[in-house]
C-alpha cells in the first residue's frame, strides 16, 4: 500500500488524508519558525561592544540582583507574582513597600526611611469603602487580612494627607 506522493495526487480517495498530512507538516514547520515574541507596552535596546542588552515594559519582575553598582532585574510573564504599584510621586527620599502580593492573611508595608513624617495608609475594598486606616508604627507594619474575602483592594499611602504612592493587593 506504499503510494508515493503523485500517486496520492492522482487517487481521488487519497486527497483528504494528503491534504491533512501537507496541513500537519506545514503547522509543524511553521511553528518551529516563529521566534518568541513579546507583546509588550514599550521597549528598547542598547550595544556596547559585544556587549547588548535589550528590555522591554509590561513584563513581571522575578529577581532583582546587584552587584556594587550594576542591577539586573530579570522576569517574564512568572504566574503568581503581581506588580502592584498603580500611582507613585516621583523623587520621593524613601521607598515604599507592599509584601507579600498576593497575600492570605499578612500584608506588610515597608517604609524605608525614618525621617518621613506624616505618613499613614488606607485600605480600601473593591467598592471604596475605607477598611483600615493607620500610621506606621516602625519601619514595618503589618495589616491583618484573613478575615477579608477574597478579592482586589487598594492600599493608599499619603504624606501629609496628599497621595503619594497606591498599591493594588490581592487578597488569595
Amino acid at each position: 500500500m506504499g503510494l508515493t506522493i503523485k500517486e496520492l495526487i492522482k487517487t481521488p480517495m487519497k486527497r483528504p488524508a494528503l491534504s491533512i498530512l501537507l496541513f500537519i507538516t506545514g503547522q509543524l514547520s511553521y511553528g518551529q519558525l516563529n521566534p518568541q515574541q513579546v507583546v509588550a507596552a514599550a521597549g528598547n535596546n542598547s550595544e556596547n561592544g559585544e556587549t547588548k542588552i535589550e528590555w522591554s515594559l509590561g513584563e513581571t519582575v522575578i529577581a532583582t540582583l546587584t552587584n556594587g553598582s550594576t542591577t539586573l532585574t530579570q522576569g517574564f510573564q512568572q504566574p503568581g507574582l503581581s506588580v502592584t504599584v498603580i500611582k507613585s510621586i516621583e523623587g520621593l527620599p524613601f521607598t515604599i513597600e507592599a509584601y507579600p502580593n498576593p497575600t492570605e492573611d499578612l500584608l506588610l508595608i515597608k517604609l524605608d526611611y525614618s525621617e518621613a513624617r506624616d505618613v499613614h495608609y488606607l485600605l480600601y475594598d473593591v467598592n471604596g469603602k475605607v477598611l483600615i486606616q493607620n500610621k506606621p508604627e516602625s519601619d514595618i507594619s503589618a495589616i491583618d487580612m484573613k478575615n477579608y474575602t477574597a478579592g482586589v483592594y487598594l492600599l493608599k499611602v499619603l504624606q501629609l494627607h496628599k497621595e503619594i504612592m497606591t498599591f493594588e493587593i490581592i487578597k488569595h
